[in-house]
């Protein structure tokens, strides 16, 4: 067996001739061999393939061991070799770079002729909710070319985001009327239970309290659109306001009008 001190001549030779010893066993003729000899082949096979194994770990500690005093007499040398390498990596991949921009500017020329063969009011048509229906062999709009299906279905897109949107202002304005009509409701309540015999000017004072001035006056100018007239009477009996009015009217129901 071969040592690194017979030198790398000496290896290389060795590595040679056992590469060659194992293709000489592999090359024989099949036709010669019988069941003894295979045995035998199949073991040469074997020893052969140990000792070029053998030689060569050898030689690659042989050339570590060189690279190793190199790099200590002279580590320019090693640092050339890294630089060297550094830059054929840099090399490949800005050739990369290179072949990915290619695709994108491919890509963007495709953009760019798809839309310029969309037709010129394929933006107008999008905005209105209306889309022109196709023609019965598959072909687009009656007297036009074919549409392009992904500008289709953005208009489509949009068509239904409008709607969407129509939706909710008129879900939003419902609401807001709901809740006006529920202050109303609640103020006349709040207005009427103050009006009822028993509270007098106390509760007719905490309503004042609890509305606001605008309130008021809204309340005010519906009372009067909505009930009758107060009845003219002479200057001694003439009622206060609208709570007199009111309690006059509870107090006088099941009594025999005189009127009449």
């Amino acid at each position: 067996m071969a040592t690194p001190t017979n030198g790398a001549g000496n290896l290389v030779d060795e590595f040679e001739e056992a590469y060659l010893s194992i293709m000489q066993v592999l090359a024989k003729e099949e036709e010669n061999f019988n069941n003894l000899e295979k045995d035998e082949t199949r073991m040469d096979i074997e020893q052969a393939s140990l000792k070029f194994l053998d030689i060569a770990r050898q030689l690659e500690s042989f050339f570590l061991q060189k690279r190793f005093v190199l790099s200590a007499l002279k580590p320019e040398l090693i640092l050339k070799e890294e630089i060297l390498e550094l830059k054929a990596e840099l090399h490949r991949k800005d050739e990369m770079l290179k072949r990915h921009y290619e695709k994108i500017n491919h890509w963007q020329n495709l953009l760019s002729d798809v839309r310029s063969q969309a037709p010129p009011n394929a933006l107008t048509t999008g905005l209105s909710p209306q889309v022109p229906a196709a023609g019965p062999s598959g072909v687009g709009p009656i007297g036009g070319p074919s549409p392009n299906p992904a500008m289709m279905s953005a208009i489509q897109q949009q068509v239904q985001q409008q709607q969407q949107q129509q939706q909710q202002q008129q879900q939003q304005q419902m609401q807001l009327q709901q809740q006006q009509h529920m202050q109303q409701q609640q103020l006349l309540q709040q207005q009427m239970v103050a009006g009822m015999p028993g509270n007098g000017g106390a509760g007719a004072g905490n309503v004042g309290s609890m509305m606001s001035p605008q309130q008021a006056m809204f309340m005010q100018q519906q009372s009067m659109g909505q009930r009758p007239p107060f009845p003219s009477q002479g200057p001694g009996n003439l009622l206060r306001g609208p709570l007199d009015y009111l309690e006059k009217a509870t107090t006088s129901v099941g009594m025999p009008d005189g009127r009449r």
